[in-house]
């Protein structure tokens, strides 16, 4: 007779098996499954050396920054360090305005806001460089040269005399305080015949003229300077565009000012260093210079001037709008600490040693009311 009951498994050595931890009962893996779990282990390693990588190269630009702002900050405290020209070993004005460009480059550094596109950031720092390049540290350089401190001064007695090795001397700095204001504004309104004002322009034109003044009545100071894009400066060499011309005659005839038009689109790099060197010699403290100017171009012609989207220009003109001012604002001037930090740790204390130059925009509108216009001259009864 048989026997039904269970027999426990026995190993060669006649010992009982514990079918539990057998190797053999445990499930086997295919060479797919072997290889899916290869490739996710290198997945996996591939991204922590990669997060490593990354982090580590924060760290790096983190104390990259950190070195960097710690060096302009003890330079900008202190902007009378300059180093001897590499190879004269003199104080030149080039070299001198080199190194006034790198210790002054975080003082007026633009804030990168996450709201502001690629180009709004590009063009910014186009116009930064420009205001720098052209305006900032020539007045920085003449001032370490003609009002030096007294550690400048201290400097300057161990190296050769500044002044005999300048390979050209440059103007003496703006006087402190000195103030100036650029305003540009479009054309009148086209006309039928393209070329010129129409009915409404040309009383635009008349109506811009009572704008400025040196009356209480004038809303704006007189200009000392009146420019207009050169008329013949158009796709159509053949067409002389006067718009620009005609919007601001009235003015110029008011307060016998001169309309200076050998400057256009075509030039307007040439005619941004003409303002630049205005400022810089102190001709425009004071003053005002108005611009007449095609519309679509007026953003660019500011962005040359070193004013950006972050000091207040925008980046357009809307087609539709010819009664917007925008408002070019130079001052020369020592910054003073907010009152608000008064009471803190930090003093009520000026800025640097010298004064600097700052820049700021502003869009105002003309209110040009044709009607109202024409009433208040008596065109109606």
């Amino acid at each position: 007779m048989t026997d039904c009951t269970e027999q426990t498994p026995l190993n060669n050595n006649n010992d009982p098996i514990d079918e539990k931890n057998d190797i053999r009962n445990r499930p086997r893996y295919s060479p797919a499954s072997f290889l899916l779990v290869a490739i996710s282990s290198l997945i996996f390693l591939y991204g922590l050396s990669g997060t490593t990588h990354v982090e580590s190269m924060r760290t790096s630009k983190l104390r990259s920054s950190t070195a960097v702002a710690s060096d302009v900050m003890d330079e900008s405290e202190d902007p009378s360090s300059s180093k001897p020209d590499s190879i004269s070993g003199n104080y030149t004005f080039a070299s001198l305005t080199q190194n006034i460009a790198s210790l002054t480059e975080s003082n007026h550094k633009k804030k990168k806001h996450k709201h502001k596109s690629a180009k709004d950031e590009d063009e910014d720092e186009i116009a930064s460089q420009l205001f720098f390049d052209n305006l900032y540290n020539p007045s920085m350089a003449a001032e370490k040269l003609y009002n030096p401190t007294e550690e400048e001064k201290k400097e300057m007695k161990e190296t050769p005399l500044l002044g005999a090795t300048l390979d050209r001397k440059p103007h003496n700095p703006p006087p402190e305080g000195c103030q100036a204001t650029v305003v540009i504004i479009r054309h009148c309104e086209k006309g039928s015949i393209r070329e010129h004002c129409n009915a409404i322009g040309f009383e635009r034109a008349q109506y811009i003229a009572t704008l400025f003044g040196n009356d209480e009545q004038s809303r704006w100071p007189a200009p000392s300077y009146l420019f207009a894009t050169a008329p013949g400066q158009r796709k159509n060499e053949d067409v002389q565009n006067w718009r620009e011309v005609e919007t601001i005659q009235p003015l110029s005839n008011k307060i016998s000012v001169p309309i200076e038009t050998q400057y256009g689109m075509d030039n307007k790099k040439e005619f941004a260093k003409h303002i630049f060197h205005l400022l810089r010699d102190g001709n425009l403290c004071g003053k005002v210079a108005l611009i007449s100017w095609k519309h679509e171009d007026i953003p660019s012609l500011a962005r040359n001037l070193g004013c950006g989207v972050e000091d207040g220009c925008p980046m357009t003109w809307d087609d539709q709008d010819f009664d917007s001012a925008w408002q070019l604002l130079y001052s020369y001037h020592k910054q003073l600490y907010p009152s608000f930090v008064s009471g803190e740790k930090k003093k009520h204390k000026v800025w640097g040693k010298h004064p600097e130059w700052w820049i700021s925009g502003h869009v105002e509108k003309e209110n040009f009311d044709p009607l109202e216009f024409s009433k208040n001259n008596g065109e109606y009864v």
